[in-house]
């Protein structure tokens, strides 16, 4: 890579199915605020799965 405008471009690419995927998998089963058990159950296996290190609970339901 030259620089790092071209891995970011890269790595959206890489990444863009994916994303679209969750996006999609978001909108389409929504929970009420305070109540994303099953969104935060989702993002952290997401994040796993990219080997992305996370804290789970923070504030109740919320992953950083």
């Amino acid at each position: 890579m030259k620089n790092v405008q071209d891995k970011i471009k890269y790595l959206a690419g890489e990444y863009f199915h994916d994303l679209v995927m969750i996006r999609n998998h978001l909108h389409a089963h929504p929970e009420l605020s305070g109540q994303e058990h099953q969104t935060a159950g989702f993002i952290a296996a997401r994040l796993s799965e990219y080997g992305i290190p996370y804290r789970e609970g923070v504030g109740g339901t919320g992953l950083v």
